[in-house]
């Protein structure tokens, strides 16, 4: 026989909110982890493939802020989302993450990731 809701210390529902929101902490620390630690394995000549990290959700956004744009700190998540995105807007980014750097000839973002 099956068990009633009875032996539920709460909704059902109730759990699953709390599971959706955990879910979303998680996905917003690992987000901010691996921007932190590509931030910091950056090869740096300008400044401008550092400061053109991002993190945004529900849709990869690639801005480059140029040389000596210092990117703001603070993070925003909208309330819900689906994916989180960490991007770069250089030009030539995707040629550094693929060894053209002699400071970081296995790339920043792929290492990142492994890391986490």
């Amino acid at each position: 026989m099956a068990k009633s809701g009875a032996y539920w210390k709460g909704h059902p529902k109730s759990f699953m909110d709390t599971v959706k929101a955990d879910t979303m902490l998680k996905a917003i620390d690992m987000a901010e982890t691996i921007y932190y630690d590509v931030r910091s394995y950056s090869p740096v000549d300008t400044g401008a493939f550092q400061s053109s990290w991002h993190i945004s959700a529900d849709a990869p956004v690639f801005k480059y802020a140029g040389a000596g744009i210092v990117p703001a700190s603070a993070f925003s998540y909208p309330a819900k989302f689906t994916k989180l995105f960490v991007t770069n807007g250089a030009p030539y980014a995707v040629a550094l993450e693929y060894g053209w750097s002699d400071k970081a000839p296995t790339g920043v973002l792929r290492n990142a990731i492994a890391r986490l």
